[in-house]
């Protein structure tokens, strides 16, 4: 359905994003430029620092969220089950009954460690018990003995899924991918995503990004208040 140009306040949803296209600055505007218009206009710098948009429409749209009738940022996906936008989405997590996104995905790589964490420290543990089990079967009860090898091998399985798991999200973090970039954009034919990495900004830049910029504190479930302040307005980081 073609736009129509001499429409002021379109209605249906296929000319939401007419409004964005005509006008010079848009959504995706860096906010410190309106903070510093009087500054720019006195020294005659009249130039708009504008955030370039990676993820546009097939046409070069803006993208607009079908359901919430807004403009969706870059990496921003709607969730059906939490019904609303995530900014930064990486996938719906029924373990926790949350999406998975911008401001609680360092939370989730900490989950995931800690658990890994516990499992192997459980494996380690209880690896005597289970020699002993194995070596003198005659001073256990079968039953107890049939207990302590089934719950040693499923420790270890689960032990090993857990880690893959996180090995795989410390993979997708240090590549600036997303779970829903990795698996709906590997398969691009024009300029294909993984290829031009447009959020790569090398690989300690990412860790920061998510996990901070302290080390010791990377997989300690604790966000400064700052660091989230300087991530969404500065624009030091890279969403």
């Amino acid at each position: 359905m073609a736009i129509e140009e001499n429409t002021e306040f379109p209605k249906d949803y296929q000319h939401e994003d007419y409004k964005y296209l005509t006008t010079t600055e848009g959504p995706l505007v860096n906010s410190r430029t309106k903070r510093n218009a009087s500054t720019s206009q006195i020294s005659g710098n009249k130039s708009n620092k504008v955030v370039v948009s990676v993820e546009k429409k097939r046409l070069g749209g803006i993208r607009i969220c079908q359901w919430c009738y807004k403009a969706k940022p870059d990496r921003c996906h709607h969730c059906s089950q939490c019904n609303r936008c995530i900014l930064k989405m990486d996938h719906h997590c029924p373990w926790v009954a949350n999406c998975v996104g911008f401001y609680n995905y360092k939370f989730f790589l900490c989950m995931v460690f800690n658990c890994m964490a516990t499992t192997w420290t459980i494996i380690g543990t209880s690896y005597p018990v289970l020699q002993r089990t194995i070596s003198s079967p005659a001073s256990f009860d079968y039953k107890i003995a049939y207990f302590i090898v089934t719950s040693y091998i499923l420790s270890a399985a689960i032990a090993i899924l857990i880690t893959l798991f996180f090995t795989f999200h410390m993979y997708l973090m240090v590549s600036a991918y997303t779970t829903i970039e990795f698996c709906e954009k590997k398969n691009e034919e024009d300029i294909p995503f993984h290829m031009k990495q447009p959020y790569n900004r090398g690989f300690c830049e990412n860790m920061r990004n998510v996990l901070g910029e302290n080390p010791l504190l990377w997989f300690v479930p604790i966000c400064k208040s700052s660091f989230c302040i300087r991530t969404i307005f500065s624009g030091k980081f890279q969403i």
